[in-house]
């Protein structure tokens, strides 16, 4: 039996979406709807069958979830947020995989960001199914399930983020709740930090960001948050016009963990920026060998089985300026075959045909 749960805050305009999209890949769904919400939320979900619960907010996230499994009697529990919508996968198939391997985990690709042609261009990779009794959420904010990495199994499931575009951000109250999280003596305070300096960072305080991560790092055990940690600097450092600082970093992040594409990106793209066409041509070609390589935490750019087009779109220009046009003309083309076809891309292209005495079929 898989149940789902949901904990929901005036969600009333979108949880029929939600609930609609899994109903009939599990066999209960529960919903425990914070006690301050003055929506439908709750009579919407009743109404197509949900069990629903009420929850005094508490300022923990964990708290709510923890509180929300403990009401399901399903032998795997399957966390969604309001705004998440089943895309694809076979949610049975992959419970009954699991259970036939001793798996206690089930891990699922979570799409949190589309282009303007709706492709989903954010994918990370989230622990979403677990075995009962096999795992609790922990953290106030920025929460996890605990369970160990070698009882996680990585699923074909398919879920996407679809927030709505009115809803209000919740970067104040992120910061809010980090910032007095911290003054706890908790566990959890690395992770904390990591949090509050990525929402420092949204919010463009880019000085304190960079305090918070630098602050964050002797105390992260976590290497793909760390290396992610080095990234967001860099961008900090970017945006206060220190490009050698971000440079600097981003080796720091390449010697660390040097499979990862990102950190090749965010170096090319400066270099690029510089007009340094040679060095940003190079950085951009690293990439491409790690394509493969998706980063555990935020990918910076999209990964659907194929070269990420903007990683092209950089290069063609970087070849272009070096004076390899062919190289340009084909890289142009690969951008123009994928969803990034863009006006300006296409006319790049027809530019290159003319110059080359080239067709594009």
């Amino acid at each position: 039996m898989i149940s789902l749960y949901i904990i929901a805050y005036n969600e009333g305009e979108i949880i029929a979406r939600c609930i609609n999209s899994f109903i009939r890949a599990v066999d209960e769904i529960v919903v425990v709807v914070d006690s301050k919400t003055t929506d439908e939320t709750a009579e919407i979900a009743r109404s197509l069958g949900a069990k629903v619960f009420d929850f005094r907010w508490i300022d923990d996230f964990s708290a709510m979830k923890n509180f929300a499994m403990n009401q399901c009697t399903g032998d795997w529990l399957m966390y969604a947020d309001a705004d998440d919508v089943l895309e694809s996968g076979d949610i049975r198939k992959a419970t009954n995989y699991a259970d036939l391997n001793n798996f206690t985990m089930i891990v699922t690709a979570y799409f949190t960001a589309f282009d303007d042609n709706d492709n989903p261009v954010a994918n990370n990779r989230v622990p979403r199914l677990v075995k009962a009794g096999s795992s609790i959420w922990r953290g106030k904010i920025h929460e996890y399930l605990s369970c160990e990495i070698s009882r996680q199994w990585v699923s074909d499931i398919e879920i996407y983020h679809r927030k709505p575009a009115e809803r209000i951000d919740g970067t104040a109250r992120n910061t809010r709740m980090l910032e007095q999280a911290l003054k706890d003596d908790s566990p959890e305070r690395a992770r904390y930090l990591f949090y509050l300096a990525r929402e420092y960072m949204f919010a463009g305080r880019w000085a304190e960001a960079i305090e918070k991560f630098e602050e964050y790092m002797p105390l992260s055990n976590f290497p793909a948050e760390k290396h992610r940690a080095m990234c967001d600097e860099s961008d900090c450092w970017v945006a206060l016009g220190n490009l050698d600082k971000a440079m600097s970093v981003l080796g720091d992040a390449i010697n660390f963990l040097p499979d990862y594409p990102d950190p090749f990106i965010k170096r090319g793209i400066i270099e690029h920026r510089l007009k340094n066409w040679d060095f940003s041509a190079r950085d951009m070609r690293e990439a491409i060998k790690r394509d493969g390589n998706v980063h555990l935490l935020f990918p910076f750019l999209p990964y659907n089985g194929s070269v990420p087009y903007e990683y092209l779109d950089y290069l063609s220009i970087c070849y272009w300026n070096i004076g390899e046009i062919e190289k340009a003309y084909v890289a142009c083309v690969q951008v123009f075959k994928s969803s990034y076809s863009q006006k300006r891309i296409a006319d790049n292209v027809r530019f290159f045909e003319e110059l080359l005495g080239l067709k594009y079929g």
